[in-house]
């Protein structure tokens, strides 16, 4: 990477957003985090990410309310977001209305918390076309 991409992950699991940190660090991502929706926005407003990794269920503000709010400021409406979820652990179905509620709402991903890490390093690198 000639430029470090800037990440913004937001999630109000600490020992999950501690995993994923240490993980896009050590691939040369510089890596800030939020623990809900309304401080991620507060924070997007500071300094726009190159890209952010939004978990869905938060308190305060949940990670889709927090992307439709992102998508209506024409700021950040062109903000690229990779969702992060244990949504639809049980039922292949919920998984898919929720990728499908993720793509409405402007994600371009939707990744399995717990999943392979490998494969969201390399989504991350596709979106932001590294």
């Amino acid at each position: 990477m000639t430029k470090s991409a800037y990440i913004l992950a937001v999630d109000d699991d600490r020992d999950f957003l501690d995993i994923v940190c240490d993980r896009l660090k050590r691939d040369g991502f510089m890596v800030a985090t939020e623990p809900d929706g309304a401080a991620a926005l507060a924070s997007i407003e500071k300094k726009l990410p190159d890209l952010v990794l939004m978990d869905v269920q938060m308190p305060i503000k949940d990670g889709f309310a927090t992307v439709a709010e992102i998508g209506k400021n024409p700021k950040t409406k062109n903000l690229r977001i990779i969702f992060l979820t244990n949504l639809g652990d049980a039922a292949p179905a919920s998984m898919e209305i929720n990728k499908k509620l993720a793509e409405q709402v402007g994600g371009l991903g939707y990744f399995k918390k717990g999943g392979d890490m490998d494969l969201l390093v390399m989504e991350i690198k596709k979106v932001l076309n590294l």
